[in-house]
């Protein structure tokens, strides 16, 4: 069972091991968050940094899981901790690159590292390490490996690596799409303040100009104070058209970012957490919408 791994094995541990920790994760999230999560980056039941990360284990520290006593324990109990932690930061700095957001942050946790791994997680990860090798992979290798007919769970195992490609070139996209959309509402935020910005500097200056012109005349100053106020008005009405404009642009993203068929709606319910620190208030602004549409 541990001894050379032949690819049939692999790729049936990754999947089996990717279901699993989707199940946790449902599991834990809705137990912290009071509700059903369906967790998860792809839309199928699977969580592929588990498979990823189990599959690290199995071959790196296949000397270990030979013996099954204290010392080999307390060894694969470190070693899993790390190598389990070295692939969440990698995957949580990863998708950040990638996708400009955090899926999950733990920077209000003792002990982080950039918000990606924490030490109360990490301690976790070692726990399931022994979990996993000690109890569940023996039962995992006989149910997908001994008991299953290796004719039909080729055919299995071919239809459900179809799908889960299948699966995660939509889920990319789907980030993608978000992502840029994101950026977009985010360059009308940026937008609309030095509008705001702008028309408070020329307004300031308009009304130093008249200032500096009641040193002449009454007259003039009066005629100065009328233009100061024609001035102020076209200005107010050229930003109040333009900033309608970019409202309406907000508007229209935010509501296809909202509709079902975006993906942005359940990678949010998916990610109850999920924030960027540049893009906080549209993440937050999203999750006021997306609690507007549960209460209709």
């Amino acid at each position: 069972m541990f001894d050379t791994y032949t690819l049939y094995q692999l790729l049936w541990y990754f999947l089996t091991y990717a279901f699993l920790g989707w199940c946790m994760e449902v599991v834990f999230c809705s137990i912290t968050e009071g509700h059903v999560v369906n967790r998860g980056f792809l839309n199928g039941p699977v969580c592929p940094i588990y498979g990823f990360g189990m599959l690290g284990i199995l071959l790196l520290l296949r000397p270990l899981l030979a013996v099954n006593d204290l010392a080999h324990n307390v060894t694969l109990y470190v070693c899993g901790m790390v190598l389990a932690s070295t692939v969440e930061y990698l995957v949580g700095w990863g998708m950040l690159k990638l996708f400009h957001a955090r899926w999950w942050d733990y920077r209000d946790k003792k002990f982080n590292w950039n918000g990606f791994i924490c030490l109360s997680i990490s301690l976790c990860w070692g726990l399931g390490t022994l979990v996993a090798c000690r109890i569940l992979h023996p039962l995992v290798h006989t149910v997908t490996i001994s008991l299953l007919p290796k004719g039909l769970g080729i055919w299995v195992l071919a239809a459900l690596l179809i799908l889960f490609a299948i699966d995660t070139i939509v889920s990319v996209r789907t980030a993608i799409h978000m992502d840029r959309d994101l950026a977009e509402l985010d360059r009308i935020a940026h937008r609309m303040e030095a509008l705001s910005e702008k028309m408070s500097a020329d307004i300031g200056s308009r009304a130093l100009e008249t200032d500096q012109r009641m040193d002449y005349a009454r007259l003039q100053a009066k005629l100065a104070s009328y233009e100061l106020r024609d001035a102020a008005d076209q200005l107010e009405d050229a930003a109040a058209d333009r900033r309608a404009a970019l409202e309406q642009r907000s508007q229209e993203l935010r509501t296809r970012l909202m509709q079902e068929h975006s993906g942005t709606r359940r990678l949010l319910r998916a990610f109850p957490h999920l924030d960027a620190d540049e893009r906080h208030d549209i993440f937050q602004q999203l999750r006021e919408d997306l609690s507007a549409l549960r209460r209709r």
